[in-house]
């Protein structure tokens, strides 16, 4: 092969390469570009915004529609004289009819984010019992880990969410799962001062068994 041909084979090579590369930034840049309005709609509750461009990515907005914070102590928002709770009441049944769409859809109920959290964990995380209740219904893995090792039921107990953590247990939970760290859903109350007493005892009543001394 002289010289030229080399020359040739090299540019056509080169070429060929910044097609492969190329080609697929450009399209995961334009995906990008589609799903950001959908994530931002999401998260400042633009929930008719988000129905609109919901068959993008489904699956993304129901991991992220679970993932906008609720008030401390689940969907229970008592004081409706207050305007901020009365806001937060409406956009929480916004978000369970957002739910309800999207699972309607087709959304993947256990699908996991790059952590491995599913939207049950999410919704137990938040105390979301209603939209926990939806996602059951359409088939949610109640024994899931994530990449720690966590199922909802952990999530619950974690972030205190007594009635979330009720619910879960209604549906005959495996108990004995541990997370990476060797917590089974009581080895976690262990590690945190003053845990409320009534988790425990309503862990200790479905039959959760306190790990051995020393092995957490």
């Amino acid at each position: 092969m002289n010289l030229r041909h080399f020359r040739i084979s090299v540019l056509l090579v080169s070429g060929l390469l910044s097609i492969l590369i190329v080609v697929p930034v450009i399209k995961l840049w334009r995906a990008g570009r589609q799903l950001k309005p959908i994530r931002q709609a999401v998260r400042s509750v633009e929930i008719s915004a988000a129905r609109s461009q919901s068959a993008y990515a489904p699956n993304d907005l129901l991991l992220t529609a679970l993932r906008v914070p609720l008030s401390p102590g689940g969907e229970s928002l008592a004081d409706e004289s207050n305007p901020q709770q009365e806001k937060q009441r409406i956009q929480e049944k916004q978000r369970i009819s957002l739910v309800v769409e999207l699972l309607a859809k087709g959304s993947p109920v256990n699908a996991q984010d790059q952590d491995g959290r599913t939207p049950l964990m999410w919704a137990a995380t938040a105390g979301r019992t209603e939209i926990m209740r939806l996602l059951l219904m359409h088939g949610a893995a109640i024994n899931m880990q994530d990449d720690e090792g966590e199922t909802a039921l952990h999530q619950a107990v974690w972030a205190t969410q007594s009635e979330a953590v009720k619910l879960l247990l209604k549906q005959h939970p495996n108990l004995k799962l541990k997370d990476r760290y060797g917590n089974n859903v009581l080895g976690l109350t262990s590690r945190v001062h003053h845990f409320p007493l009534g988790i425990i005892r309503v862990l200790e009543q479905a039959g959760a068994k306190w790990p051995p001394e020393g092995s957490i």
